[in-house]
């Protein structure tokens, strides 16, 4: 809210910096601190890439609700910012551990598969 209050900045670009920002932070603290394996520590850079590529895929794919509950509970229903961005960030948090879970503990998502597969295919047209 500092960049939409205190810098004048439209609601969504304030809440997309915050967003990629803090997002990065997440990746760096959930890979160091959070979801921490051997493998991990082996990873080669093909798998940081592939790691940081699925974890910004999903946190962009949870940016669209993160973005209508602002725009809903601040512009529509004009409740209080502190109060909607509490609600969006409980909404949110969940989606985010649940998908960065399988982001570094390499489970097998069905997005994940449908990701791998339309690269493998556009590769395989390269």
């Amino acid at each position: 809210m500092t960049l939409h209050n205190g810098f004048a900045l439209n609601l969504i670009t304030a809440n997309t910096i915050a967003f990629f920002v803090s997002n990065l932070i997440s990746f760096i603290m959930n890979k160091k601190a959070v979801f921490i394996s051997e493998k991990d520590a082996k990873a080669s850079n093909g798998s940081l890439a592939r790691q940081i590529g699925l974890f910004f895929l999903y946190r962009i794919l949870s940016l669209i609700p993160d973005n209508l509950v602002m725009l809903i509970g601040l512009s529509w229903l004009q409740f209080n910012s502190v109060f909607v961005k509490a609600l969006d960030q409980v909404i949110v948090g969940i989606f985010n551990y649940i998908t960065t879970k399988s982001v570094f503990k390499q489970e097998t998502s069905r997005l994940r598969k449908l990701v791998l597969e339309a690269r493998d295919k556009r590769r395989e047209r390269e």
